[in-house]
C-alpha cells in the first residue's frame, strides 16, 4: 500500500510543472535566472542586486547552455526528483574530468558575487572546492570579500602574491582558490572565511 501511495504521489508531482519541474529538468541551477531577476541573489558582494546589474547572466544562468556539461542525472537516495547532475568538460582553459553540477547557491557565490560570467571557471572552482572538503558558498564569499578590499585599497598586489583579484577575473580566483587549499600565502589569510580573514 506504501509503496502504491508513493507511485501516486510521484506522478502527481511530474504532472505539477512550476517548480517541481524546474528542479527535475535543471537541478536548483534552474532558479539562477530569476532569483538574480527578484534581487535575491547578490551581485558584487551585495554592492548590487537584480539583472540590470548583471548583464551577462545568460552565460550563468541559460539552463540549456548549462545542460550540455551534463552527462548524466542523478538522484540522493530515494529521492524522486533527481536533480543532481554530473558534467565532465573536455576542452577550453578549464577542463574537468566527471564532476558535479554546481548547484545555483554556488553559481550566485562564484558568480554574481564575484562578477564572473565564466561558467567554465564555475564548474572548475566547484569541482576544486568539493575535492578539497571547502565550501563553495564560503569560498566564492571570501573572494568577493577579498575582491571588495583589493578594489579599494585595503590589500594590495603585495598582500595577494601577486594575484589580481579584481571583479570577475576567473584566472585569479582559480589561483587564490588553490592557495586556499593549499593554505599558502594570502589563501592563507582567506581559507578561514570572511570573519577570521577580517580579523587579520
Amino acid at each position: 500500500a506504501l509503496a502504491r501511495l508513493r507511485q501516486d504521489f510521484i506522478a502527481q508531482m511530474r504532472e505539477m510543472g512550476g517548480f517541481t519541474d524546474i528542479l527535475m529538468k535543471y537541478g536548483t541551477c534552474g532558479l539562477t535566472a530569476t532569483l538574480v531577476a527578484s534581487g535575491a541573489t547578490p551581485v558584487k558582494n551585495w554592492q548590487m542586486t537584480g539583472e540590470q546589474s548583471f548583464p551577462n547572466l545568460a552565460n550563468i544562468a541559460d539552463t540549456d547552455a548549462i545542460l550540455k556539461y551534463q552527462k548524466r542525472k542523478f538522484a540522493c537516495a530515494n529521492c524522486p526528483i533527481a536533480c543532481g547532475g554530473i558534467f565532465n568538460v573536455d576542452s577550453g582553459k578549464y577542463p574537468v574530468g566527471e564532476t558535479h553540477k554546481p548547484e545555483y547557491e554556488t553559481i550566485g557565490a562564484f558568480g554574481t558575487l564575484c562578477m564572473c560570467d565564466d561558467f567554465e571557471s564555475i564548474i572548475k572552482l566547484n569541482d576544486m572546492c568539493n575535492r578539497s572538503g571547502l565550501d563553495t558558498i564560503s569560498a566564492g564569499t571570501v573572494l568577493a570579500f577579498a575582491m571588495e578590499c583589493f578594489e579599494n585599497g585595503i590589500i594590495t598586489f603585495a598582500d595577494t602574491d601577486g594575484i589580481a583579484l579584481t571583479w570577475g577575473n576567473a584566472e585569479a580566483m582559480i589561483a587564490m582558490t588553490a592557495k586556499m587549499i593549499a593554505r599558502e600565502g594570502f589563501g592563507d589569510v582567506l581559507t578561514d572565511g570572511v570573519k577570521l580573514a577580517a580579523e587579520k
